[in-house]
């Protein structure tokens, strides 16, 4: 009975959390993102997958690959947001149960930003970042005695997303380096097992490069820039960001609370720092550390790639905390100090979870699916539906088939492609004229007015056709409105009254 009442609190914490993570999921309206992940499950198989479409993603396809069972079974799209919320608590579970941390941070953590929304309610890739770190942390201590789980988590972690194969990159090099280490004091065996195991992390490292080379014709994002001048200002505003820095309040008190809380990372990087060296585990946290700053100087970043960042200090803090053998006063005292920044620091991320929470409860996350549901009520799918947008998207997978009529002809695939072929993203209007379409769906984008309702005003007028319905939707970032994901529809001028 001591050991039941004992764990009581963690139960409590648990269950808590999965309540309000399906509350939030339920709320939620996925976008193009989202969406985007879905299709190229549900319109492709494997092989073109692996050998064709996700080179034009960027990405690796180990998320694509666990959306391909429900796709193809003819599942609805809301299965993908709870197969990536059995994630998120998965991970949760994992760090509640079997952490090493105090039990405030225990109880903290379920509920910061990363880990209740936007690695969990937003189902995307991220989602499996913390299940697979902390996964790591586990077998860490082990890695010697089961080289193989050791890398099959390490390989996993590299194929979620080019952030976590940058973290497993750095892990498996210093697990290469400990390796040296014990070579001449090891037998045989030890030998084999452990250039094996880095064997197989090399090939995968390989699989992954021909997987994802860029085809010629792609449209991207990403910058590919040798110039690594801002490498230090881009890597410690992503860490900062990722930590606490990003509170917004009235305009007249922001420059204060944006210097205290730049104050209060720098003071926790400090402390940080001085605890890893303390625990025999800064090169953990600044090899992967670096991988992740020239990705985002010289490649890509955008603010959701934070993440990373925070679950990568949150999983070199879980190995220096199993970190027994010292018991110094230094230690203890660092310890404690060590557990109260970090405690704080969650606390501000919990102020981002209720926000985010509250937010996308009472508002549209993405218009998207509000403009399928007008779709279906009105029977307008077998119409001449235009597309304009890429984040129009986002409306397909509330159907079995491709709705617009001028992409790829109301064929498959429906996914958006990266291509310089693809004549919708650099004219959205190219063919309007020729196929004369019943009806036209307008993706809005807008980072200036976010929070202003579409009307009339600020749309363009199209010859011929009517503005019937607009439909406001608006992806939030920790405090506030980020872009907006709206969309408006037209409707040919005998077919429709005016808006």
């Amino acid at each position: 009975m001591t050991f039941i009442k004992k764990l009581d609190w963690k139960y409590f914490v648990f269950f808590t959390y999965c309540i309000l993570l399906g509350i939030a999921v339920s709320k939620h309206e996925p976008w193009f993102d989202e969406a985007q992940a879905w299709l190229l499950a549900r319109d492709s198989s494997l092989t073109e997958l692996y050998t064709k479409y996700l080179r034009y993603e960027g990405s690796p396809g180990l998320w694509h690959t666990l959306l391909l069972i429900p796709a193809k079974l003819g599942l609805t799209y809301f299965s993908m947001s709870i197969i990536a919320a059995l994630i998120a608590i998965a991970g949760v579970y994992v760090f509640i149960f079997h952490s090493p941390f105090p039990p405030i941070v225990k109880i903290l953590y379920p509920f910061t930003y990363f880990s209740f929304y936007q690695y969990a309610v937003v189902a995307r890739s991220y989602v499996l970042l913390p299940l697979l770190l902390f996964l790591t942390a586990i077998v860490y201590r082990n890695r010697m005695d089961k080289p193989f789980t050791y890398v099959i988590l390490l390989c996993l972690l590299g194929n979620i997303s080019m952030h976590g194969y940058f973290i497993a990159l750095g892990l498996a090099f210093l697990y290469f380096i400990d390796i040296l280490r014990r070579w001449f004091k090891s037998n045989r065996r030890f030998r084999i097992r452990s250039f094996s195991s880095l064997a197989l992390f090399a090939v995968v490292s390989l699989l992954l490069i021909l997987e994802l080379k860029p085809p010629k014709d792609i449209i991207t994002f990403a910058a590919f820039s040798k110039d690594l001048s801002g490498f230090y200002s881009k890597t410690i505003y992503m860490l900062s960001d990722s930590w606490l820095t990003t509170i917004i309040t009235q305009p007249s008190s922001i420059r204060i609370v944006h210097l205290l809380t730049y104050g209060i990372f720098i003071a926790t990087l400090i402390l940080s720092l001085f605890w890893f060296i303390l625990r025999k585990k800064l090169l953990y946290f600044l090899v992967p550390l670096i991988g992740l700053g020239v990705l985002f100087t010289a490649i890509y970043s955008n603010l959701w790639h934070q993440g990373s960042l925070f679950l990568l200090w949150l999983f070199v803090l879980w190995l220096s905390y199993e970190e027994k053998e010292d018991t110094s006063k230094l230690v203890r005292v660092t310890n404690v100090a060590m557990t109260a920044a970090l405690s704080v620091i969650l606390v501000f991320q919990i102020y981002w979870s209720y926000n985010s929470f509250t937010y996308d409860f009472g508002h549209k996350y993405s218009a998207s699916r509000d403009v399928a549901n007008y779709i279906k009520a009105r029977n307008l799918q077998d119409k001449k539906i235009y597309m304009t947008g890429f984040h129009t998207i986002s409306i397909q997978p509330y159907f079995d088939k491709n709705i617009f009529y001028n992409y790829h002809d109301n064929e498959k695939p429906s996914f958006w492609l990266w291509s310089g072929a693809n004549n919708i993203y650099r004219e959205p209007y190219l063919y309007l004229e020729k196929y004369n379409p019943d009806i036209i769906i307008m993706g809005v984008k807008d980072y200036k007015n976010k929070l202003t309702p579409l009307d009339s005003s600020m749309l363009p007028y199209i010859p011929g056709y009517n503005l019937v319905q607009c439909f406001d939707g608006c992806l939030y970032w920790k405090n506030s409105p980020y872009e907006t994901d709206s969309f408006a529809i037209y409707e040919r001028s005998d077919s429709g009254e005016s808006y």
